[in-house]
């Protein structure tokens, strides 16, 4: 079982946001695996995806946002032994320098990954879509 914890809050629009830099967020995930003494490790599935509410990203915003807010923006700490009950796995979202300019008053950019809970002895893989 994967559920998250944590989710990060809205992060405001700086007056310039040209250069828009956010500090890094943190939270857990919690992990549960009645299987006692399988390693469970959290991954990111696939690419990170953007939704802006103002409509359709360009191209070139999406692979400039994406490189600033998504690729290898979220981290994992470590990995965490099953006993049967709920644990917890910590994350971080430290995103680079963004051009956040375009978003209108009341707009919103959702990044949202897939990540996968791992279990190294019997290969379940449990996914969960975070919204950060």
């Amino acid at each position: 079982m994967l559920s998250a914890t944590g989710s990060p809050s809205a992060v405001d629009e700086a007056g310039d946001a040209s250069a828009q830099d956010i500090g890094p967020l943190t939270g857990n995930l919690t992990v549960s695996d009645a299987d006692t003494g399988d390693t469970l490790t959290a991954s990111i599935n696939g690419a990170p995806t953007l939704v802006w509410s103002g409509g359709a990203l360009s191209a070139a915003q999406e692979a400039t946002l994406l490189a600033a807010l998504g690729t290898g923006r979220l981290s994992f700490d470590g990995s965490v032994s099953a006993d049967g009950s709920a644990q917890s796995l910590g994350w971080s979202w430290d995103p680079a320098a963004a051009d956040l300019d375009f978003l209108a008053n009341g707009q919103t950019l959702t990044v949202t990954y897939q990540v996968a809970v791992s279990c190294r002895l019997h290969g379940h893989r449990h996914r969960h879509d975070y919204r950060g």
